[in-house]
């Protein structure tokens, strides 16, 4: 983006209106020579489809879970569903995760705290331990409760996928890590919110 191009000018004044004086930024970094080359071509397309708030959301599920994974990213963008569906901003949900403590399921977890704020740091999510590699989550806000799975041929396309993967390569191999990390930067840049979660 160029200084003056006016999408990034309106991007600019959005997060300026957004900004948390709590916060470490005064500013969300928006220009695309701080992004990775491979995030880089997906950042204009993405925010304009998704909004800034997912981007700021995917951007810092990936700092926080130190690598660009496909699960982190379901994750955040079925915390931001959540958010919408009851119209509140951030810390104001309770979470209960389906994915269990193990990954890759559990990435997930990172994904749902960024995006809520739910942290494990202000006792707003718990994982359930009914539940176990369910790509899913249940969302309270003032004793209303919606549940948010993912659509099921799309969680077996990627389980399939995951599987494929480690088969291949293994876990130890940066090839493993790599493809991971395209099917993250795809998945965060095809696939819309609003479409492929079941709400119940």
């Amino acid at each position: 983006m160029q200084q003056n191009n006016p999408r990034r000018l309106e991007i600019l004044k959005q997060l300026h209106m957004n900004t948390n004086s709590n916060l470490a930024f005064g500013q969300f970094p928006i220009e695309e020579s701080y992004y990775a080359p491979d995030v880089r071509t997906i950042m204009g397309e993405t925010i304009a489809k998704y909004g800034i708030e997912e981007w700021i959301a995917g951007v810092m599920t990936c700092e926080i879970h130190r690598h660009l994974g496909i699960y982190a990213i379901i994750g955040m963008k079925m915390g931001i569903r959540a958010k919408e569906h009851f119209d509140v901003g951030v810390g104001k949900l309770q979470v209960v995760s389906y994915s269990g403590t193990k990954p890759p399921f559990s990435c997930m977890n990172d994904g749902l705290q960024i995006s809520t704020g739910a942290t494990l740091g202000h006792g707003l999510i718990n994982i359930s331990p009914n539940h176990d590699k369910i790509i899913g989550a249940a969302f309270n806000y003032q004793n209303e409760t919606i549940t948010l799975i993912l659509e099921e041929n799309l969680a077996t396309k990627i389980r399939s996928e995951i599987k494929t993967l480690r088969d291949q390569y293994g876990l130890k191999n940066p090839l493993y890590w790599e493809e991971v990390r395209q099917m993250a930067i795809d998945f965060w840049s095809e696939y819309d919110r609003a479409e492929i979660f079941e709400v119940s």
